[in-house]
């Protein structure tokens, strides 16, 4: 899937038009020279093979999309240029099968995700298939009904509703509400047998916890499956006007629960070894780590917030404090990174492990003029202090031993990052 965002960001920086469809079409191109395979599928049941989505991340923004569907002209004939030199092309007509679009923000209403809709199926008609994101709590599942409705031939989504902003339409909310409105294509196709024993493992491993909310839809402790909180709104019931099933989404053997039970035992005991994770304090509440979707300033902003480093105006260091944040926040976007590439979930989030973050950091790679307050949490006694950095590291370019530093996970080597390894134990740098 290909990203392409019309406005200036902090994610693409600030192109023209010429320049987005330039470098759509190279990357298209450069696709096409990789990928060999037959390109369009006789059946949706077959996996899909050298295709290409382009996914719009802010049409609604660019073209100033107002609530009774006026658009800026100018924008609306700057976008339908590059739609033409797009389709043009004739990779992209080999290769994109599928257009997507989403708003980002959780700020759009039904009607613009309508309104989109209709607007995009014109530009890209049948059989190229179009596919709607949103974010923004409830009203997204009910934009994707209308999305859908309005001639989106689905949703692009994640499998459950929790995200990095507001909430975002899911696969499993979608497939339940095409199931509620009668949608036989939804119950044939899809089976959801096993939807909220996924749902649940699906979250524990995003978001690093064995909590899941209680007010969570379909498969929080509280939803209308699971308790029930007055007899006449039991919609299990046999009689029910369009009653469901009790299990529906539940329908674990024994064997089955027990596993999973035990493997959630076993999780619950090493939360407990893991240091607790305590909820930020003063400016740095504005901010919350999502390792995958939070720019270098977010994280800069969250650690000076937090007051786990202080700047220092010494020396040559005449940077400004954003420059400083916005530094020091790609650094520990390159911590976060090797993390996950090492198949290891942290929650970063938390300040005590974004304090043991910082100190994976090497030091030359940042200003001198920044310095970290390592005892400003609580971590392991071993804990290298203000000092020992560089004789520690030297160390370990000769070879040495894994020192211990912390207790989060393992980490592996990064241009920014000592590597570490250790799961569950101390983390050490090498």
């Amino acid at each position: 899937m290909l990203v392409l965002q019309t406005l200036p960001s902090a994610r693409f920086g600030a192109k023209n038009m010429t320049q987005v469809r330039d470098d759509v079409l190279s990357a298209i191109h450069e696709a096409d020279q990789h990928l060999r395979q037959r390109v369009h599928r006789n059946s949706w049941h077959e996996p899909a093979s050298g295709e290409v989505y382009i996914n719009f991340v802010d049409l609604m923004e660019f073209l100033n999309l107002a609530h009774d569907g006026g658009v800026d002209h100018d924008a609306r004939s700057a976008l339908e240029q590059l739609f033409k030199g797009l389709k043009g092309d004739d990779a992209f007509q080999k290769r994109v099968t599928a257009i997507l679009f989403e708003e980002g923000r959780g700020l759009a209403q039904v009607r613009d995700y309508t309104w989109m809709t209709k607007y995009l199926r014109e530009q890209f008609p049948n059989p190229t298939r179009l596919l709607v994101h949103g974010h923004g709590g409830s009203k997204v599942h009910e934009a994707s009904l209308a999305s859908f409705e309005a001639g989106a031939d689905g949703i692009w989504a994640a499998f459950i509703p929790a995200a990095a902003q507001n909430g975002h339409n899911s696969v499993f909310g979608f497939l339940d509400d095409l199931r509620q409105h009668g949608n036989e294509r939804a119950k044939r196709h899809f089976n959801l047998s096993l939807g909220i024993p996924v749902a649940k493992l699906l979250h524990y491993l995003n978001f690093n916890t064995v909590k899941i909310p209680e007010d969570c839809p379909i498969y929080g402790a509280n939803n209308a499956y699971a308790r029930k909180v007055h007899t006449d709104f039991d919609f299990t019931a046999a009689k029910a006007w369009h009653g469901r099933a009790q299990n529906e989404y539940n329908q674990l053997h024994q064997d089955q629960a027990k596993f999973l039970e035990d493997i959630l035992t076993q999780a619950k005991q090493l939360s407990l070894r893991a240091t607790e994770c305590s909820r930020p304090q003063g400016p740095g509440f504005a901010y919350r780590i999502a390792p995958l979707v939070s720019d270098a300033m977010t994280v800069g902003s969250r650690v000076f917030g937090d007051r786990l480093v202080v700047e220092r105006r010494v020396g040559s260091c005449n940077m400004s404090e954003q420059d400083l944040k916005r530094q020091l926040g790609s650094a520990l976007q390159a911590v976060f990174h090797s993390v996950m590439v090492a198949d290891i979930r942290v929650n970063f989030d938390c300040s005590e492990n974004l304090a043991v973050a910082q100190q994976l950091i090497e030091r030359n790679k940042l200003p001198d003029c920044l310095f970290f307050i390592y005892d400003r949490v609580h971590l392991q006694p071993n804990l290298r202090r203000k000092g020992e950095e560089k004789a520690l590291y030297q160390e370990s370019q000769r070879g040495a031993q894994w020192k211990p530093i912390g207790s989060v996970g393992y980490f592996i080597g990064h241009p920014f990052v000592t590597p570490c390894i250790d799961l569950w134990g101390n983390v050490a740098v090498r």
